[in-house]
């Protein structure tokens, strides 16, 4: 589910330089960078034991490993873990706590001593492979800037580069269990099929182009430039920030459906400029739009619409507590005929997520002022979204959400009961199947059950 969801991403981060100091060990030159040192983490070493031996020290490094976020797998399966995998442990485990400042009490520290000790041969068996990676890393320098000074005697002609072409088809069917509720209709469709160009024409300036196949339109369309340390500048049309579910991809979400606010309020792309900025304690996004939608000239009205998201990430220093979001924002913008009726449309959001090893739970309620193009009118809804994952393929998910299109009356209001499971056998392929209950004030209930494929490329 790596293309549906972000937890099913398995990060094995290799902080070598952070250990260098705890470890005594003969420092890297300038010449050798951290992928010099996952390669040569990654090979093996005959000066390393590679015999199974579950050695006395393992169980309280697992413990610690897992305590500070780490999950670590096993190459091995289920057998005993060998010495060379426990000192890559390690040496990840040590330039975590370096990385994220992690205060050690006197008893974690001293295990963590004895470990090392335990290690000490292995450790040093792997810097001195890096060590010979140095000279190697030296003598290539040295080629290249040789080939270098060659190829600009040549004629050659380029623009851009890291030229991608990508895309994601999701084929479902829906299935109403009461047949004479025509509000989901018994069927086979395609939700989403879209093919993405993208690149970058200079170092600091990138571009994406998004065709939907299925609506024959461009979905989206920018360029975007990270010149600004820590924020990325979109200008073109881009999915609008409205909520945080709602500006997601379909293609990202763990249900078949977003949920009734996030439908209903986000999930909408417009032209204009759109900033994110991403720092260890906070993102945010801030963008100005034309305000009419997708594909369209601002050749209505004139007004702009203006949005603002931000995401608070305060456990962002304590991993071992977890990840925690608060977040919120606001959309204001007009829309109408010249001329004619004006329409205020405002919507406003908050959100809040924590995530706990496998267990992941989020929430949002929003409220619209000017919703369905009626001046005045109020609509607002709420979810809470619960997921568990099982293993690297299996995941439970169950959902409850409430929406109110017209505040102004009672008897109106429409809640969904969702659960569901998701296998993900690929990391580009998923299925995901969910069984929704619609409970409907204003219409017949109903039950309906989705599956959907998705494959990504």
């Amino acid at each position: 589910m790596k293309s549906k969801s972000r937890i099913f991403k398995n990060s094995f981060k290799i902080a070598m330089f952070a250990s260098i100091a705890i470890f005594t060990l003969p420092a890297f030159a300038d010449n050798v960078s951290l992928q010099d040192i996952q390669i040569a983490l990654n090979q093996s070493d005959n000066t390393i034991s590679t015999k199974n031996n579950s050695f006395g020290a393992y169980k309280t490094l697992e413990n610690l490993t897992r305590k500070f976020g780490l999950d670590y797998k096993k190459s091995n399966g289920s057998k005993p873990i060998t010495r060379k995998e426990a000192a890559i442990m390690l040496v990840n485990l040590v330039g975590k706590i370096e990385e994220n400042n992690i205060k050690l009490n006197e008893v974690e520290k001293a295990k963590i001593e004895v470990i090392k000790e335990e290690l000490s041969i292995e450790t040093q068996a792997l810097m001195r492979k890096v060590t010979g990676l140095e000279s190697s890393v030296s003598e290539l320098k040295g080629s290249v800037s040789k080939l270098a000074e060659s190829d600009k005697k040549s004629f050659k002609f380029e623009y851009g580069k890291d030229y991608k072409i990508g895309g994601t088809l999701q084929a479902q069917y829906t299935g109403t269990i009461n047949k004479d509720y025509s509000g989901y209709p018994n069927n086979f469709y395609f939700p989403l099929a879209d093919i993405t160009v993208e690149g970058k024409a200079h170092e600091y300036i990138g571009f994406l182009g998004r065709y939907n196949i299925g609506s024959s339109e461009l979905s989206d369309i920018y360029v975007s430039t990270d010149v600004i340390p820590n924020h990325i500048v979109y200008v073109g049309q881009t999915r609008v920030p409205i909520g945080q579910e709602g500006a997601q991809s379909p293609a990202t979400i763990e249900t078949i459906d977003k949920a009734q606010i996030s439908r209903n309020f986000g999930d909408t792309r417009d032209t204009g400029i759109k900033v994110r900025g991403n720092y260890d304690f906070v993102d945010y996004y801030l963008g100005m739009y034309n305000g009419d939608g997708a594909n369209m000239l601002d050749d209505i009205n004139g007004e702009v619409a203006f949005t603002g998201w931000t995401v608070l990430k305060p456990l962002y220093k304590t991993p071992e507590l977890g990840e925690l979001e608060l977040g919120g924002g606001i959309y204001n913008g007009r829309f109408g005929n010249p001329g004619g009726a004006q329409v205020s449309n405002n919507i406003w959001g908050t959100y809040a997520g924590y995530r706990y090893g496998k267990y992941f739970i989020k929430g949002e309620y929003s409220l619209a002022k000017g919703y369905n193009a009626t001046n005045g009118l109020k609509a607002s809804g709420w979810y809470v979204h619960n997921s568990y994952m099982l293993n690297d393929k299996w995941q439970l998910v169950g959902r409850i959400d409430s929406f109110d299109p017209n505040r102004g009356i009672g008897k109106n209001r429409q809640s969904e009961y969702t659960v569901g499971v998701n296998y993900a056998p690929l990391d580009n392929f998923c299925v995901l199947v969910d069984f929704v209950h619609v409970d409907n004030q204003a219409a017949q209930n109903s039950e309906r059950i989705g599956i959907l494929t998705q494959v990504t490329f």
